[in-house]
């Protein structure tokens, strides 16, 4: 798989994923690294997080060709409607030492 980059559609787990980041401090009580994950006629929890978990584990993976980690600090499904579901990540930068 490719590096990721924000603003995007990719197709992950047969789904198609929107995504992108977030500055911080937008969205109250969310810092750091923020990035959505959206996905659309996903009924089931499952089938939603199948599509986004490799892609939040990718940008954890990528982080590491710089010198530094991403932690996950904060997930939550923010918006579950019938046609669209979010999912939003928090990280903070950790040392890879």
């Amino acid at each position: 798989m490719e590096k990721l980059t924000t603003n995007l559609t990719v197709n992950s787990d047969e789904t198609e994923v929107s995504y992108g980041r977030i500055p911080s401090g937008l969205i109250k009580g969310w810092n750091g690294i923020v990035f959505w994950f959206a996905t659309h006629d996903r009924w089931d929890a499952d089938r939603h997080e199948a599509a986004v978990k490799p892609l939040i584990d990718k940008l954890i993976y990528d982080s590491e060709d710089h010198g530094v980690r991403w932690v996950k600090t904060k997930i939550a499904i923010p918006v579950w409607e019938q046609y669209c579901q979010i999912t939003l990540v928090s990280f903070r930068v950790r040392d890879a030492g």
